[in-house]
């Protein structure tokens, strides 16, 4: 196995973003943008990492960017990186950034996914989340989409207020009829700072029941299952194998490097096992780069205790969940049959199953899988010292 690369390009169309999200982006510049794609070119040319085989570019919407900017900032990283062996090349794109000519290019550099920000197929859903296109774009972004060699994945959200099951019904059934390759599902969340926490927090507008929502996702694990997708990861369905190559090495305990402010990266061991997160503020970013200083804003080394942590959050989030053989190959000093033995009261009271070797989440316990986690973490939480050797 490789290492994935994460490339995060922090541009929206704007002038302001989706009021939902968290994720750190900036109205599109030009000249900003110019020296962003420097600035991760510089840094990409600064690293030494293991043969790369999934390459992701996030944002934001990489492709608001200058078709001109994106294939230089493609054809720079494959100048500077071990991309010889790569094998996904995802690149993600709201409807309205969809045209022939982008995915001529990219297609043409070895993008094979496409993961598009439809979110709804109902036009009220659609402007109560703030988003620029509507049903038709979506459905031409699709249809633009199928004529090049690419697997598409689908984003959608539920939960959003003033949403009901009819509309949620309609948008499964017309995202089946297109049969993406893959299907990504999210109940909207209030994140810190945004303009929806703030709205709710002002009462003008109203969070919908944790009942409706756990209903909602049901509904939506039924259709996607009957209708030949495979449920892989709590949010995430693939048809015909196709899951996202890159995504499962975050759930999987793999390395990857994150370029871009705000991108995250993790380097596992032996001996360090480590993660960082860029600076995220792109003015930060780029002169750290242009001054050579490092852009790298949070560097952490994981104590065991804190890597077990993770392992249980990342592989309970799988829905074969994870084996003995697992544990001891991500976090080789612990004593996995203790581990096992901790979480036996969740076994127990079937808030975990242990089913062909592997502890997983039941599947009626899916959507409460945070506060499962959360007692899982607490029943596994010891004081571990690193064994000698390690």
């Amino acid at each position: 196995m490789g290492y994935g690369c994460y490339i995060h390009v922090p541009f929206c169309p704007g002038p302001a973003k989706c009021p939902y999200c968290a994720f750190y982006s900036v109205p599109y510049e030009s000249g900003l943008a110019e020296n962003y794609v420097e600035a991760v070119l510089g840094h990409a040319g600064r690293l030494e990492p293991p043969k790369i085989d999934t390459l992701y570019f996030g944002g934001g919407t990489p492709t608001v960017l200058d078709i001109r900017l994106l294939t230089r900032l493609i054809d720079g990283l494959k100048n500077l990186l071990p991309l010889n062996e790569l094998i996904e090349f995802t690149v993600e794109c709201a409807p309205d950034t969809v045209e022939p000519e982008i995915f001529s290019e990219l297609a043409a550099r070895g993008v094979n996914r496409v993961s598009i920000g439809v979110q709804a197929f109902e036009e009220g859903v659609l402007r109560s989340l703030g988003r620029r296109h509507d049903v038709p774009k979506a459905l031409r972004a699709f249809d633009i989409l199928r004529n090049f060699p690419v697997d598409i994945s689908i984003d959608l959200i539920y939960g959003v207020p003033g949403q009901k099951h009819a509309d949620w019904q309609n948008t499964l059934a017309r995202t089946i009829a297109l049969r993406p390759e893959h299907v990504s599902l999210y109940c909207l969340s209030y994140e810190p700072g945004t303009p929806f926490t703030r709205k709710l927090a002002e009462g003008k507008i109203f969070r919908t029941t944790e009942e409706n929502d756990e209903e909602m996702y049901r509904t939506a694990v039924e259709i996607l299952k009957s209708n030949g997708y495979e449920h892989y990861e709590i949010s995430n369905f693939a048809a015909n194998g196709r899951v996202s190559l890159h995504n499962m090495k975050y759930w999987t305990g793999e390395g990857y490097v994150g370029l871009g402010p705000s991108a995250h990266g993790y380097y596992p061991g032996p001996p360090v096992w480590s993660r960082f997160a860029a600076i995220d503020d792109i003015r930060g970013y780029i002169q750290a780069i242009e001054r050579e200083r490092d852009p790298i804003g949070e560097r952490e080394e994981l104590s065991l205790a804190l890597r077990l942590e993770e392992f249980l959050m990342l592989g309970l989030r799988l829905i074969e969940g994870f084996s003995r053989d697992d544990l001891k190959r991500q976090i080789p000093e612990i004593d996995a049959d203790r581990v096992i033995e901790m979480l036996e009261p969740l076994i127990s009271a079937g808030f975990l199953e242990m089913r062909s070797g592997n502890i997983k989440l039941p599947d009626e316990r899916l959507f409460i899988s945070d506060s499962v986690i959360l007692r899982a973490l607490e029943l596994t939480d010891l004081d571990i010292k690193t064994p000698p050797g390690f």
